[in-house]
């Protein structure tokens, strides 16, 4: 989905696995954690589906001067 919203120039490399990335990239451990939204369902939040939030955020993204 970002190659195909910005389109950029330059190649993305992606670690092979898990064991990779926490021995390059993760400060700590992943967490087990299961985020539910029924609360907030509960409440009466309404919230749109991730894909359409990613894709909102990548059209709305603009690159941060260095």
């Amino acid at each position: 989905m970002v190659r195909t919203k910005l389109d950029p120039s330059r190649e993305f490399r992606f670690f092979s696995d898990n064991d990779e990335f926490y021995s390059q990239a993760a400060i700590a451990p992943r967490s087990n954690c299961i985020l539910d939204t029924g609360k907030l369902a509960a409440t009466g939040v309404v919230m749109r589906p991730v894909r359409e939030a990613l894709q909102a955020a990548l059209e709305c993204w603009t690159p941060e001067s260095c």
